[in-house]
């Protein structure tokens, strides 16, 4: 590995750091295997003593385009040159994992905030996977005409490893935009039926839409507040209301959580 990918690697690792065990459920593992606590007389104990260690999700995604590129890492603000940030997918996911660990804890407000990340993400998702269909189609409808790709000349491969399914459901957003735009390019070059106008109406928006999906994790910070707080109206529940608001009704029972939601630690069934 290059001192440059081995850098990169390490950024990533910075902000998303996996390094919580992937529980098992109670005294089984994934497996449904006995874990050495209630393991069979017969065996030794020494046999079972050595635990195999925690369990970790690596991946690669592949980035043709330096929108696709930015929208990963993110930018910081420069107030002299008057540039604004941007919540790219390594932020995000360090904001997504402290909202995990806030909702597994039964913070209403935390749990809120990831519906509305996994709204906005699925919504963004469908409507670029409409986008690139239509650009497809556009592409096809070219007679006597193959385009064989549309790629950059040196893609880069970025390392992915995400301690919750936001992240990874994000690099994929990241992915589909990266398809989008390389669709959209080559539908400008060579169809004449894609304008500087559908560009901005196509591409500049889907990208400013995965902007917003990214920044609403950040819209919430720790508070401390949790269920049994709201319900007591106690000087931690007062304090979060006038900060965020009263939330629906759904949300303050736990009736309504995300699809990707933890479980609420002291549970005995996952929610969400």
């Amino acid at each position: 590995m290059s001192a440059k990918a081995d850098e990169v690697k390490q950024t990533i690792n910075l902000y998303t750091s996996a390094d919580k065990e992937v529980k098992d459920d109670e005294a089984l593992d994934v497996t449904g295997a006995p874990s050495d606590e209630n393991a069979d007389p017969l065996v030794m104990p020494n046999l079972v003593s050595k635990k195999p260690g925690m369990l970790r999700t690596k991946g690669n995604l592949t980035l043709h385009t330096r929108s696709a590129h930015q929208l990963f890492y993110g930018r910081k603000k420069d107030e002299k040159k008057k540039i604004k940030p941007i919540t790219g997918l390594v932020r995000f996911a360090l904001n997504m994992n402290q909202l995990y660990d806030l909702a597994a804890k039964d913070d209403p407000y935390a749990d809120s905030v990831l519906i509305s990340v996994e709204e906005k993400l699925e919504e963004v998702s469908v409507t670029i996977k409409n986008h690139i269909k239509e650009l497809e189609e556009q592409l096809a409808d070219m007679e006597g005409i193959t385009i064989d790709s549309h790629e950059s000349v040196q893609p880069i491969s970025v390392p992915l490893e995400f301690r919750t399914t936001y992240g990874f459901i994000a690099a994929q957003l990241i992915g589909k935009y990266d398809k989008l735009i390389r669709l959209a390019q080559c539908a400008m070059h060579v169809t004449g039926t894609f304008l500087q106008s559908d560009w901005e109406r196509v591409v500049r928006k889907s990208g400013s839409n995965i902007r917003n999906a990214f920044w609403q994790s950040s819209r919430y910070r720790y508070t401390g507040v949790t269920r049994n707080d709201i319900a007591a109206n106690n000087p931690i529940a007062r304090n979060a209301i006038e900060k965020y608001g009263e939330l629906p009704q759904e949300i303050l029972e736990g009736t309504k959580r995300g699809k990707y939601a933890p479980k609420i630690l002291g549970t005995k069934n996952s929610e969400g």
